[in-house]
């Protein structure tokens, strides 16, 4: 079977497609320290430290972890 570069897909079965959204910042460094609460299934002390490129004006950096899965 032959398949051109541009038409193969680089993802495991089963998995799915993610996109990355249009980013105005660049993030170089990121530090992250989670405390889980498995019991009440929510993180509890939490400290994130970015060190970011800013490529375009912003008002506002929203982080989002979704799909952030712990299991121990």
């Amino acid at each position: 079977m032959s398949t051109t570069v541009a038409n193969k897909q680089f993802e495991y079965p089963g998995s799915r497609r993610n996109f990355s959204p249009l980013n105005k910042f660049t993030i170089n460094h990121m530090y992250l320290k989670i405390k889980p609460d498995f019991e009440k299934k929510q993180l509890l002390d939490c400290i994130q430290k970015l060190t970011i490129e800013v490529l375009y004006n912003i008002e506002e950096l929203v982080l989002d972890i979704a799909e952030l899965d712990i299991h121990n």
